[in-house]
């Protein structure tokens, strides 16, 4: 689909490609630079998916349909908000309720699972909550995981 991407040619290669980021990502996923590698492909796949099973005519445009993706899971607007706030700097219109991001650093190694405090990255929501980017992240792919099989079957 594209020529400037280096073999990635549909969703389902730009699927893996997100697959492989966050394989990179888990084995150090204090790395903040992986986190927002992920965050980039994590969203615009939705641009990639959109144009290549044609969503024009059921979705509006791409804007209309990113926005309504971004509304319909907060999952999705966190990686809207991360990937462009990252190429922008700042957000005039952010999708999200981020208020900023950072590293907890918590008390136990992460051999442990969240339920124990291990140190993560975390998006830190305007209601002084906390998310953990890493677990907003394997929401994002398999949404798209799920969202491909669902395209591919009404095509078939």
């Amino acid at each position: 689909m594209s020529k400037y991407t280096f073999g990635i040619k549909s969703a389902d290669s730009y699927l893996l490609s997100l697959s492989e980021a966050y394989r990179q990502f888990r084995s150090d996923d204090l790395d903040a630079n992986k986190a927002l590698d992920c965050a980039m492909r994590a969203w615009h796949i939705s641009e990639w998916i959109y144009k290549e099973f044609n969503l024009e005519a059921t979705q509006g445009t791409l804007q209309q349909y990113q926005k309504r993706l971004a509304s319909a899971h907060d999952f999705l607007a966190f990686m809207h908000d991360v990937a462009n706030g990252l190429k922008h700097c700042t957000l005039s219109q952010p999708l999200s309720s981020v208020d900023d991001s950072g590293t907890h650093l918590g008390d136990f190694s992460n051999d442990f699972d969240f339920s124990f405090d291990v140190s993560c990255l975390v998006l830190k929501l305007e209601d002084d909550t906390e998310r953990i980017f890493i677990l907003e992240l394997e929401k994002a792919i398999e949404h798209w995981r799920a969202y491909l099989d669902g395209l591919r079957t009404q095509q078939s």
